[in-house]
């Protein structure tokens, strides 16, 4: 395989290169999301009011 073909290959599977992601499972459910830092605290005070980690503004990725 040269240089050429293995350019093509990784285009295929092109994603984001500045985050990486963290897998997740339920006894239903798996999936991946972005690794994010954050203060848990923080969150956990948003998320008892209601909020979801998708609208937590504290947020920086990994």
């Amino acid at each position: 395989m040269n240089n050429n073909h293995l350019q093509i290959f990784k285009s295929l599977f092109k994603g984001r290169e500045d985050v990486f992601a963290l897998r997740w499972a339920k006894a239903d459910k798996s999936g991946y999301m972005p690794a994010y830092k954050l203060d848990w605290k923080a969150y956990a005070k948003h998320k008892a009011n209601g909020g979801t980690l998708k609208d937590f503004p504290d947020k920086t990725f990994l």
